[in-house]
């Protein structure tokens, strides 16, 4: 039996792929990255938001401007370098990119309000700086805020200063975390 391959799907490659490093991956194996274009050509970066797709795994790091080997996690499981701690079962995030050595790192979802990108959850306990196991389930997660409007009391008279400034604080916390706000 002969089996035509889709022409539209003439040039797909499964498993790892051949791409430049825009910064230094040195020593990142296991760390998450998105692609970006750099000037026309493919490169891996690390996520500088909590929010970037990065969906890619660093299989073989290198200096920025050398090709290095990234992989798309598939429908198997795989393991991606921990910040801090966590149980079984635990959504997994971006850790927060502002603290560099952190970039590509994942965390246990955090209570902080706010929308965060997540490879999956955890197939096992983790510790920091472990490669912890985990089930690819790739999705934005949100962690609604607080409600602060509830707790604001207005009189009949006039709003306070601090009445009106608290809830200028709620409304912008609700905005940021649904992303309205950035």
């Amino acid at each position: 039996m002969n089996v035509e391959l889709n022409p539209t799907q003439s040039d797909t490659k499964a498993g790892a792929i051949s791409v430049f490093a825009s910064s230094d991956l040195t020593g990142l194996e296991g760390y998450l990255v998105k692609l970006v274009s750099n000037g026309g050509v493919t490169s891996a970066a690390l996520p500088v938001s909590q929010r970037d797709i990065a969906l890619f795994l660093v299989d073989d790091g290198g200096p920025a401007g050398n090709v290095i080997s990234i992989e798309a996690p598939s429908s198997t499981n795989f393991r991606v370098k921990a910040k801090g701690g966590g149980t079984t079962g635990a959504v997994l995030v971006l850790a927060d990119p502002a603290t560099a050595a952190d970039a590509g790192k994942v965390i246990a979802v955090p209570a902080t309000a706010g929308r965060y990108f997540s490879p999956g959850v955890a197939e096992e306990d983790f510790a920091d700086g472990q490669l912890v196991l985990v089930r690819p389930f790739p999705r934005i997660v949100t962690v609604a805020s607080a409600d602060t409007l509830s707790a604001l009391n207005f009189t009949a008279a006039a709003a306070t200063g601090p009445e009106v400034g608290a809830l200028r604080d709620a409304v912008k916390a609700i905005l940021e975390t649904h992303g309205v706000l950035v």
